[in-house]
């Protein structure tokens, strides 16, 4: 494969754009050629932010529709969007279970779908994985490292072509210093998850 494509949705304020930032570092810390590109539905907390990480023999740094081998997705509804527009068939996708709500669903003018619809739309497409990375981020030590936990599950498909090594490195480098040892525990909890309920 010469190159490896992944998307990261969420909303503002969990950590996507670290996550990406972690794959990139990581790849090139392999050796690779790697690009981050981003989108803001709303420059506040709770908008909706997607990161692009293309790696391998890439130039621009955004995926093209259909194009992405995995979705990592921090918020379910915003997993429904990234996956219609950039999974690949057959892609991978892991999924945080947490919703959280739009402003619009919260005023009631609009309706949140169910975990269960989603995850059914997206099996139509590709692989999905869902993960309760609050509740592992819990047990390592802080819920905000749910977005760690979230890309040791990526890591832990087998998918990724980036090696732990680098990407424990990148973590420890990118965190703060005083939640190093929270963000290593939340990688090996998702990474664990992942490998003992991945069978695709």
């Amino acid at each position: 494969m010469n190159t490896f494509e992944v998307v990261v949705a969420g909303v503002g304020g969990q950590g996507s754009i670290l996550v990406s930032h972690v794959l990139a570092d990581a790849a090139i810390r392999d050796g690779k050629r790697a690009r981050v590109g981003e989108t803001f539905g709303a420059a506040q907390r709770g908008g909706a932010v997607s990161s692009h990480v293309r790696i391998g023999d890439v130039y621009a740094p955004t995926c093209m529709s259909k194009s992405a081998h995995a979705i990592l997705a921090l918020e379910p509804l915003e997993c429904a969007r990234a996956s219609a527009k950039y999974l690949a068939d057959s892609g991978t996708v892991v999924l945080s279970s947490e919703s959280i709500m739009p402003v619009d669903v919260n005023i009631g003018l609009a309706k949140y779908p169910s975990l269960s619809s989603i995850v059914e739309h997206i099996s139509k497409i590709g692989k999905v994985l869902v993960v309760d990375a609050r509740s592992l981020a819990e047990k390592a030590g802080s819920t905000k490292c749910a977005n760690v936990v979230m890309l040791g599950a990526l890591y832990g498909t087998g998918i990724l072509p980036i090696s732990k090594k680098s990407l424990l490195e990148s973590i420890s480098e990118r965190v703060p210093k005083k939640t190093v040892e929270i963000n290593l525990n939340a990688f090996a909890l998702g990474e664990e998850y992942a490998k003992t309920h991945w069978n695709c």
